[in-house]
């Protein structure tokens, strides 16, 4: 699948866990309608260890990890160690999804990647009958939750299932690992105890990465098991532009660290629980306001998905707009680029700097954030056309989410504990 092709991410996780992945359409926010589904593993012949962790004291000092961008599947990752002894995998990071997964081997060779062998890790252990940690919010009648009684025990454990809306999926089992992280860009390092660990043993979802770092607001993510269990109560990250250098690397932190004096706050609304969700209150281009019937409006930070995502009429209006910009540079509409508003004839990533910037108008005091050019058009060189950022939520419920292309070159701030806010440093990475 070309760069192009998968430009939009769209997934459905069942158990209100999203995920990310290739496919043409953003990516979706959870089924909240539907119980996780079990399967009888008995035939993993893995030992069940039952662990009580211990984590350590509450901790302030910072963690820091580099993040990347992955030209082939179009996502930021960063490189996590996981078991004991610790093996390093590349995971996608996605605060739009809490379950974090591994692609995983039974025993023997696998083939297609990768792979973590829970076996040959002294901190594995199974979730037999703890699924309720996970969030499992189901009605007591369901069939499906009686199945997951039955099964979901000492003798098989539990299971989880990943559908996307391409077909592709990621089954397996759940699990508590140990995390390792990396203190302040130094050679110490901590262990995380304890972390929810999803064991994809067959996946289709992501073939060149080798999992999903859920950092979502549910308990089950990793960004929650530090502020829980270690005292870690906010985290951020900047995401490099996408053209340049792909070897290039920004940083992700866990912990008390600085901003600068442009840095904004805006409150994390208390009815989205499972989502980093704010208040946009507007958006405007040139100071002329768009789609002004739609807001305010609950808009989630999603840097699993690639584009962002408005209601309809906020949508067709900002394409619009746009479509008058291309026609007066002289851009013209890219037809072999399918699922996206391309244009052609864009000659130089440099006339996406002819283009009007945005400005989204959120709740709070001076909380007023400038898109540049990089983050509303994606620039393929290959083709030398432009594509808009931004999609239209009808398709996905009505949701308005903002992607990792609107997020780039800024710094995104997660702050728990008594804060529950999201900050954005648009001094830069």
């Amino acid at each position: 699948m070309s760069s192009q092709q998968q430009f939009l991410l769209h997934a459905i996780f069942l158990l209100s866990f999203s995920l990310s992945k290739p496919c043409l359409a953003n990516r979706f926010i959870p089924n909240q309608q539907t119980c996780i589904t079990t399967k009888n593993l008995s035939s993993i012949k893995i030992p069940l260890k039952r662990i009580i962790h211990k984590p350590t004291p509450s901790i302030s000092i910072g963690y820091t990890t580099d993040v990347g961008f992955h030209t082939q599947e179009v996502a930021y990752y960063t490189d996590i160690s996981i078991g004991n002894p610790p093996t390093t995998f590349s995971l996608l990071i996605d605060t739009g999804s809490h379950l974090s997964w591994v692609r995983s081997c039974r025993e023997g060779t696998c083939y297609g990647g990768k792979h973590f062998y829970p076996k040959d890790s002294n901190s594995f252990y199974l979730l037999p009958y703890e699924c309720e940690e996970l969030g499992k919010e189901c009605n007591e009648e369901s069939d499906e939750c009686e199945e997951h009684g039955k099964e979901c025990n000492e003798d098989h454990g539990c299971s989880f299932e990943l559908k996307y809306v391409d077909e592709t999926n990621a089954t397996g089992m759940l699990s508590k690992e140990t995390f390792t992280i990396w203190e302040d860009k130094s050679i110490k390092t901590t262990q995380i105890l304890g972390v929810p660990l999803g064991c994809a043993f067959a996946n289709t979802a992501l073939k060149n990465l080798d999992g999903i770092l859920g950092l979502g607001a549910h308990p089950a993510s990793f960004a929650s098991v530090l502020e829980i269990d270690y005292g870690i109560d906010k985290f951020s990250y900047c995401l490099l532009d996408q053209i340049d250098d792909p070897d290039e690397t920004s940083s992700m932190w866990f912990g008390e660290q600085d901003f600068s004096t442009q840095v904004f706050y805006t409150p994390k609304l208390p009815e989205h629980i499972q989502h980093y969700a704010v208040r946009l209150l507007g958006i405007s281009i040139e100071g002329e306001y768009v789609g002004e019937s739609a807001f305010p409006l609950a808009l989630i930070i999603d840097s699993g998905a690639t584009v962002t995502t408005f209601p309809h009429v906020v949508y067709t209006q900002l394409r619009s707009k746009y479509k008058r910009v291309a026609a007066r540079l002289g851009w013209v509409r890219a037809t072999n680029l399918k699922g996206m508003v391309c244009y052609g004839n864009v000659n130089d990533v440099g006339e996406l700097e002819d283009t009007p910037s945005m400005t989204l108008h959120f709740d709070g005091e001076k909380a007023d954030l400038e898109l540049k050019p990089h983050n509303i058009w994606r620039y393929f060189r290959e083709h030398k056309a432009a594509c808009l950022g931004f999609d239209d939520g009808t398709s996905i419920g009505n949701y308005s989410l903002t992607g990792s292309v609107q997020q780039q070159n800024i710094r995104v701030i997660f702050e728990g504990g008594d804060a529950l806010r999201i900050g954005f440093d648009p001094s830069g990475c």
